[in-house]
């Protein structure tokens, strides 16, 4: 298992940014599943800034597995990967 975080970094005011095209390119074309989780809390638990987490309670909630193994190694299907991903986050955010 392995777990990314497709922002690439923590946002300022907790609203879920742009993914990176790079897991597109990670993924296209593989029958590898990715899993979109939603992590509930974690800006008041991390906020951008601060150095230390703070103790907070945090909820995480899983989606159904996502497969691209149709989509190709290029840049308009990395991009297109990456926003289904990140649509597939705002939804469980909801």
């Amino acid at each position: 298992m392995l777990i990314l975080f497709p922002e690439g970094t923590r946002t300022a005011d907790g609203a879920i940014g742009p993914f990176k095209p790079g897991i597109g390119f990670l993924i296209a074309g593989t029958p590898i599943p990715i899993v979109p989780c939603h992590i509930h809390g974690a800006f008041k638990a991390w906020p951008k800034g601060k150095w230390i987490p703070r103790p907070r309670k945090l909820t995480i909630t899983i989606g159904e597995p996502l497969r691209f193994a149709e989509a190709k190694p290029a840049k308009e299907d990395a991009l297109a990967i990456a926003e289904a991903l990140r649509n597939a986050v705002v939804a469980l955010r909801a």
